[in-house]
């Protein structure tokens, strides 16, 4: 590092901050399906246990604690693994971290696919959603650092199409072994297994991507940033980028704390109030849909499976049409206006639960709750990577996914807990209180995050 000026490593860092933001990648949609599978994993064992409960329940037959425990033990896993997995990709990387979180997942899934007992499972449940937790921070730091700035905003719903995407088509594929095997209690163990080969080629897939390159700049290797553009965008940035190498910016401990100190703080409460409203919303209600219409008596299993896929087909809706909303109004009345008619849809709910309107009213409303969960709120995460720089974008995911996971667990864990005491009315009323507040807090807080200049972002602490 001594051979070259701080200007010129400065100038370098800019050089390569503003290519990455200026130029756009043609490899993103291989490279974004590698980053986004362990979101994609973490979507699939939501929307799989919850399909497949029946058959985990009818071979166990868990208490309505042990069933709560069972079915959010992946979120407290996914907790600890965000907010470790989040600093550990500051410090080592993307790349590194991408391996070691897929391989924990394959081998995870496959052992929670044959567990003989509930307790097996929530061993093996709560080391998988470590991997998960972990991935998922990695990975968002990765997309929002792959690409070009308008590509960013393509980004802006991706949750919401992974959600959406994996709870129909692993409701569909209920459907599929219910009408050719029937309501086999084995169909729990098929969902989980198909989690694990899908995990394993994504294992092997993700040896062929290259590291951030903004984190190299934050490294303060410019060296192989240069070398990864070269070889991923076909340009030589020649004598513009030096050959420095220099291991700087490290990153410590006490990094999990001095993200809160680079005047960031508007853009944390923005996302977390977006992530407690979505947390609550998604695992408290959502995560009990198909429960909910085998209790409201919509039919046999085939029935009521085939109802929550009509459910969630507006979220995948909502997943494509929000970032054409957000180009050209911006997210701050977006994840406004969602917000209020998440709870105004759930007030409807709640109003049919108590037989004032046709019982059919639970599969309109419960999807017009779906569709703006899905429009405004799913898009905590990419309120985050839009508003943080590269330098602290994995601790802050880790800090964010943290909360998430913790909710998570929680309102899984109550839901089922509040089911079973006070009935689907009290759950929902529940739900429409935290909502609301939620959904007031944003007027306050909410702020066009998708309009910020991602390469001043990065300069200001580069």
């Amino acid at each position: 590092m001594a051979e070259f000026s701080p200007e010129q490593i400065n100038k370098g860092k800019n050089t390569l901050i503003e290519f990455i933001f200026k130029t756009t990648n043609t490899n993103a949609r291989y490279v974004l399906f590698l980053a986004i599978a362990g979101m994609l994993l973490d979507a699939w064992n939501f929307a799989a246990f919850s399909a497949g409960a029946f058959a985990f329940k009818g071979e166990f037959h868990p208490t309505a604690i042990e069933f709560g425990i069972a079915a959010g033990i992946v979120n407290a896993g996914a907790a600890i693994g965000a907010i470790t997995g989040g600093y550990l990709t500051d410090r080592f990387g993307r790349k590194i971290m991408f391996m070691i979180n897929m391989a924990i997942f394959v081998l995870f899934a496959f052992l929670a696919s044959i567990s003989a007992n509930v307790t097996e499972f929530d061993v093996f449940r709560l080391i998988l959603g470590y991997g998960l937790g972990a991935d998922v921070a990695t990975g968002f730091s990765y997309i929002f650092e792959f690409s070009a700035k308008d590509q960013r905003k393509n980004y802006y719903s991706i949750w919401a199409y992974l959600w959406s995407t994996t709870y129909i088509v692993s409701n569909l594929l209920v459907l599929a072994l219910l009408y050719t095997i029937g309501p086999s209690l084995i169909i729990w163990r098929i969902l989980v297994g198909v989690s694990a080969v899908f995990a394993l080629v994504i294992l092997i897939l993700r040896t062929r991507i290259p590291e951030s390159v903004l984190w190299l700049v934050h490294k303060g290797d410019l060296k192989s940033a240069k070398e990864i553009i070269k070889k991923t965008y076909k340009v030589d940035l020649g004598e513009n980028v030096p050959d420095a190498v220099a291991n700087v910016n490290k990153t410590s401990v006490a990094d999990f704390f001095n993200v809160f100190r680079i005047k960031r703080n508007r853009v944390f409460g923005y996302a977390e109030t977006l992530n407690v409203l979505l947390s609550f919303s998604f695992w408290g209600f959502s995560f009990y849909i198909p429960i909910m219409l085998v209790i409201l008596k919509f039919g046999t299993l085939i029935t009521s499976t085939s109802y929550a896929v009509i459910i969630y087909l507006p979220g995948l809706i909502a997943a494509i049409i929000s970032p054409s909303i957000i180009r050209k109004y911006g997210d701050k009345n977006l994840n406004i206006i969602s917000a209020f008619m998440v709870v105004l849809s759930l007030i409807f709910v709640y109003i049919t639960l108590n037989k004032l309107l046709p019982s059919i009213g639970f599969v309109y409303f419960s999807a017009i709750f779906i569709f703006f969960l899905f429009l405004g709120p799913y898009s905590y995460n990419s309120i985050i990577n839009f508003g943080f720089p590269s330098r602290y974008r994995g601790t802050i995911n880790g800090w964010n996914y943290l909360i998430s996971k913790i909710i998570a667990f929680s309102s899984v864990f109550f839901g089922s807990v509040l089911i079973a005491l006070v009935g689907l009315k009290g759950n929902t009323l529940f739900l429409i209180a935290i909502d609301l507040a939620c959904s007031v807090s944003l007027i306050f807080l909410a702020f066009d995050v998708t309009r910020l200049d991602p390469a001043k972002l990065e300069e200001e602490v580069s």
